[in-house]
């Protein structure tokens, strides 16, 4: 039996090829799709109720590079959605039946590269969001902060003097506090109190 080049029954076979090709395609959109969205979901809800202690003591500028990087990362993570969506549902469009192989192949082949290409672009979106969520958290890790300040102590002597200034060591014989940028140190015996100050002013 002769097959005509534009019998209809070859192009309804290869219709339903291709549904079942394309449908394969999309299913793993959509699954790419809900894996980003999670890790997504995840990044933005620790963001929302971890606060800025990850960030707490940073210089200004390091802060800055912190959220930076986390910014974009949030924003490759919602692009990458976004070409999986596109994936797996395509754009609303009006599809109108080819009445020819040539058309019909044509079509399809569009039709199947775009929807890899948004598939490829989802799955290397998602592979720069997780690269910079290490990035993240390496810079919060590692990023150098400032040294602790040492607690301000206000000190009453024993013949009525009062010193203040940053504690420096407080053992059971002496309490050494820092006073006009020099180290006092003075015997336990001659303190008669001593108290946690916000400032010397």
């Amino acid at each position: 039996m002769v097959v005509e080049p534009d019998d209809p029954t070859v192009i309804d076979r290869l219709t339903a090829d291709f549904t079942a090709d394309i449908t394969r395609l999309r299913d793993s959109a959509e699954r790419w799709r809900n894996g980003i969205a999670m890790i997504t979901g995840i990044l933005s809800a620790v963001l929302v109720f971890k606060g800025p202690d990850p960030v707490a003591g940073l210089a200004t500028p390091l802060r800055v590079l912190l959220f930076a990087v986390v910014v974009l990362a949030i924003a490759a993570g919602m692009t990458g959605c976004f070409f999986a969506i596109r994936a797996a549902a395509g754009l609303p469009v009006v599809q109108q039946r080819r009445t020819t192989i040539d058309a019909l192949a044509t079509d399809q082949r569009a039709r199947r590269e775009a929807t890899v290409r948004h598939l490829h672009r989802a799955i290397g979106l998602s592979a720069v969001m997780i690269a910079l969520l290490v990035v993240s958290v390496g810079l919060a890790w590692f990023l150098p902060r400032p040294p602790a300040k040492a607690p301000m102590a206000r000190m009453e002597l024993v013949d009525g003097r009062v010193l203040c200034g940053p504690l420096v060591r407080l053992d059971a014989d002496e309490v050494a506090i820092t006073v006009f940028g020099e180290a006092v140190v003075v015997k336990r015996a001659q303190v008669n109190a001593l108290s946690e100050s916000q400032s010397c002013s």
